[in-house]
C-alpha cells in the first residue's frame, strides 16, 4: 500500500479544516508494519497512534452499532489484551477514547498496561457516526434508505443520525486541537521536557475509535481516501513530517490496519457457533475487566493540565471526592464515566 506524499494535505490548504481532496498522486512513502516502523530510528516529531475496539456482537451479525451502547464479545476482550501487550512500554503523551462502551472497553487493559503518569480522556468527538433509527438494522439497510432518499451515499442523514461529513467535522476538530495541544507545547516547553525528549523531539499520542471514524480522520489528514475497512484492534500510525511548519503540518501515514499482535488468535479460531457458546459472555468479561481496572488505578497517575478542556472532552480518571486536590499535583483517580459518575 502506498499513500501520496509531498502535497498540503486538505488540512493545510483549508486552514487544517477541509474536505479530503483529490490531487495528483506524488511520490510515495510506504506503509509498514508496527513493528517495522518502531525500528525504522526515524520516528516523526509528532504521531497520532489509532486504535480501533475489539469485535462486538454486531461486528458478527453485520448489524448497524452506530452509537449504541453495544460492548465486546469475549473474542473482542482477548484483541483488547493484546493489542494493549503490544502498546505495553510506548509512551504516550495522553489517550484519547471515543466515549461509547466498546471503545472504553479497549481501552482498560491499554490503560493498566500505560507507562504511569499516562493522561487518560474520553472525548465524544471520537464516536462512530450516528445511524439514528438505523441502529440495530442490517447494514444493508443502509443503501435502502439512501437510494429512496435520492441523495449521495455521503451527504444521506438517517432519520436522527448523521452523514459523512458531519463525521469528518468532528474528526477536523479534533485534529485541529490535538495540534494546538501537543503540536504546538512541543515549541513551547523547551527546558520543562526530558533529555531524551529533547533529543528525539518526538511525541505521541493514542486515539481509541471506531472504524468510520478512523477512515474520516485519517483521510482527512493525508489527502487520500482511506478505506473504511480497519479490522477490530488494529493499529495505524498518522505521523507529521520532521521538517513540518507548526502553522502547516504535513501528514503521513506510516502503519495501517496491522494486527500483527492478533495472529495467535486467528491462528486459534474457533467456529462462531463455539464462541456463542462460551461459559463466560461479554457481560461478565466487561465486569471482571472493570474490577480489574479499578483494582489497578493506583497505578496511573494523573496530573492537571493547563487550560479549560472542552464539554466533549472528560477525564478518564477523577479524584475521589473524598481526597483533597492540590493544585497541579499528581494523585490517584478512580474511573468514572463521561457524566462524572
Amino acid at each position: 500500500m502506498h499513500l501520496a506524499r509531498g502535497m498540503p494535505s486538505p488540512l493545510v490548504q483549508q486552514g487544517i479544516c477541509g474536505p479530503v481532496q483529490s490531487s495528483p498522486v506524488q511520490p510515495a512513502l510506504p506503509v509498514v508494519d508496527l513493528d517495522q516502523h518502531l525500528r525504522s530510528g526515524q520516528p516523526s516529531t509528532f504521531e497520532i497512534w489509532v486504535v480501533r475496539h475489539g469485535e462486538t456482537a454486531e461486528n458478527t451479525t453485520r448489524t448497524i452499532a452506530g452509537q449504541n451502547g453495544s460492548k465486546l464479545t469475549p473474542l473482542g476482550h482477548n484483541q483488547a489484551e493484546l493489542v494493549a501487550k503490544r502498546l505495553q512500554g510506548v509512551k504516550f503523551a495522553a489517550i484519547y477514547i471515543s466515549d461509547l462502551a466498546r471503545t472504553k472497553q479497549t481501552a482498560d487493559p491499554i490503560i493498566r498496561k500505560a507507562i504511569p503518569g499516562t493522561l487518560a480522556f474520553t472525548d465524544t468527538r471520537l464516536r462512530e457516526k450516528a445511524a439514528g433509527r438505523l441502529e440495530g438494522h442490517p447494514i444493508s439497510q443502509i443503501e435502502v434508505c439512501r437510494r429512496q432518499s435520492g441523495l449521495t451515499f455521503r451527504h444521506f442523514r438517517p432519520p436522527g443520525g448523521e452523514n459523512w461529513e458531519d463525521v469528518a467535522a468532528r474528526s477536523r476538530s479534533f485534529m485541529r486541537e490535538m495540534i494546538e495541544r501537543h503540536v504546538g507545547s512541543m515549541r513551547m516547553e523547551g527546558g520543562n521536557r526530558s533529555q531524551q525528549e529533547r533529543g528525539t523531539g518526538q511525541r505521541r499520542i493514542l486515539v481509541i475509535s471506531h472504524g468510520g471514524f478512523i477512515s474520516e480522520f485519517l483521510s482527512g489528514a493525508i489527502g487520500v481516501h482511506v478505506a473504511n475497512n480497519a479490522r477490530n484492534c488494529s493499529v495505524y500510525v498518522l505521523g507529521i513530517n520532521r521538517r513540518h511548519s507548526h502553522a502547516f503540518p504535513e501528514f503521513h501515514l506510516r502503519v495501517a490496519n496491522d494486527t500483527r499482535h492478533l495472529a495467535a488468535l486467528e491462528k486459534a479460531a474457533v467456529p462462531r457457533a463455539a464462541v456463542a457458546a462460551a461459559t463466560v459472555d461479554a457481560s461478565s468479561a466487561a465486569s471482571s475487566h472493570k474490577a480489574v481496572r479499578e483494582e489497578a488505578t493506583t497505578e496511573i497517575n494523573y496530573c492537571d493540565e493547563p487550560g479549560a478542556k472542552p464539554p466533549s472532552m472528560h477525564r478518564v480518571f477523577e479524584q475521589d471526592e473524598s481526597e483533597a486536590r492540590p493544585a497541579r499535583t499528581a494523585q490517584h483517580f478512580r474511573t468514572r464515566d463521561s457524566r462524572g459518575r
